[in-house]
């Protein structure tokens, strides 16, 4: 009788092969692999892990109870149950090898005590070492102040002020300074570097226009009083400026007018008779086809593939024209070469002029007053004199300037002092005294004499 015929089953596709293929032996071998790896190979095991030498033989052990105190001793030398989990047991080496790895935590006590406390970071270490740093260093000055006591002559007569020379002056006395310097403890603050930076190159004293002389030349007085008109000139258009673009832009309405158009804003809209003009009125009438909207109703009409054709046609058409012009744009810009060297020479010229006229900007800036306050710094008005005011002596001159006023301006004009507005002087109430009735003084009464009494 011949042997069993082994059953040939299909192994086409994958689900099949994985139903029909034996591999147990490779699951066996590759489940003894992993067990190794986590509990460690036999043959690199030490004897003293493998094997126990029994010297007690067959004696018998007497088990030690211990007491509740000693065992909670035993106990808290050995790491919580909540930190078991931070141990690491296997011994299964890391598939990635260029992972970063963190250092493991000791076993044991110490894992409690670094959990808990933590390491100290670099920032405090740093700040230690620097104070250590600072407190040497402020010892090894103190040595040095005092070896430079012992050094110094001490009977040599020497000025106070020396060291400070900002308190040697016709305006302080050297007690004062002593007393400042000795007893108060303030510091002394430096003048700022920045103080003598000059914001503005306006002059102090700027000379006056020749015209205002008290016996000035017939030309110069014409060109003083050419000034002073161009310049009052100037606050007449900006005024009438100013008035046509807010008061003239409307127009003034009697009260009745006025209603009426709050009236018709209100009644915009709706048909009420006797609001709305009969001109202004439209109705909504319907069209023969009896639509109320303006619109006409949108169909949604789908092209044809002729429609859709013509259209792609035009489309290449338009494309090829525009490539045709571009490169007919090409050719003409290389016949324009010498055009175009003469447009960049021109932008040339228009950059330099505008780099020359701002650089003339500037410069002109630095005479003229900065924007410290809200106020905009305002000249004051050129003292002028009319020809009949004009009398040829200073003795007989009439003022038209004030000294103080014009050194005000002066200061606001270099930047010393911002722009303000005169407020004038405020009237005050007058203040009504009385007295009060608890502390009014209660008149003598008068005592009349009966006739005949002593």
């Amino acid at each position: 009788m011949s042997g069993i015929k082994k059953k040939r089953v299909s192994k086409k596709n994958k689900a099949s092969w994985r139903k029909f293929t034996d591999i147990k032996d490779v699951e066996d071998f590759l489940e003894d692999q992993r067990l190794e790896e986590r509990i460690g190979k036999a043959d690199e095991k030490k004897d003293d892990e493998l094997f126990t030498i029994d010297t007690a033989g067959g004696e018998d052990k007497t088990i030690s109870v211990l007491s509740l105190k000693a065992r909670r001793k035993e106990n808290a030398k050995k790491p919580p149950r909540s930190l078991l989990a931070l141990e690491n047991t296997s011994k299964v080496q890391d598939p990635i090898a260029k992972r970063n790895h963190v250092k493991p935590r000791k076993s044991g006590k110490d894992v409690i005590s670094q959990v808990l406390a933590g390491k100290t970071s670099n920032r405090i270490t740093q700040a230690l070492r620097e104070s250590k740093r600072y407190s040497l260093k402020l010892r090894k000055e103190k040595k040095l102040k005092e070896a430079k006591i012992f050094r110094n002559n001490l009977w040599e007569e020497k000025d106070e002020l020396d060291d400070h020379p900002e308190f040697k002056n016709q305006w302080i006395e050297k007690d004062l300074a002593v007393y400042h310097l000795h007893n108060t403890g303030t510091r002394l603050v430096a003048r700022p570097t920045t103080a003598d930076l000059k914001t503005t190159r306006a002059r102090a004293l700027e000379l006056p226009h020749p015209g205002m002389s008290y016996n000035p030349s017939l030309k110069d007085h014409r060109d003083l009083l050419n000034e002073v008109l161009e310049r009052e000139g100037k606050i007449i258009k900006e005024e009438k400026h100013l008035k046509r673009v807010t008061t003239d832009m409307f127009s003034k309405l009697t009260p009745a007018e006025r209603d009426l158009e709050k009236l018709k804003e209100a009644a915009s809209g709706l048909n009420i008779e006797g609001v709305a003009n009969s001109g202004d009125e439209e109705t909504e009438n319907p069209d023969a086809e009896g639509r109320l909207s303006i619109n006409p109703p949108v169909q949604n009409k789908k092209k044809d593939r002729k429609a859709r054709r013509k259209q792609r046609e035009q489309r290449e058409l338009l494309q090829e024209r525009m490539k045709l012009k571009l490169e007919k744009k090409k050719i003409t810009d290389i016949h324009r070469l010498r055009f175009l060297k003469a447009e960049v020479a021109d932008e040339e010229k228009k950059t330099q002029e505008i780099v020359k006229r701002r650089k003339q900007t500037a410069e002109e800036k630095k005479f003229k007053p900065r924007r410290l306050a809200k106020i905009k710094f305002q000249e004051s008005d050129i003292p002028v004199n009319m020809v009949t005011d004009l009398s040829g002596n200073l003795r007989n001159l009439k003022t038209e300037s004030n000294v103080l006023i014009d050194r005000f301006k002066s200061m606001q004009r270099r930047n010393i002092l911002p722009p303000s507005v005169d407020v004038g002087t405020r009237k005050r109430r007058k203040i009504k005294r009385f007295v009060r009735s608890s502390h009014k003084e209660d008149p003598q009464p008068i005592v009349k004499k009966k006739a005949g009494g002593k």
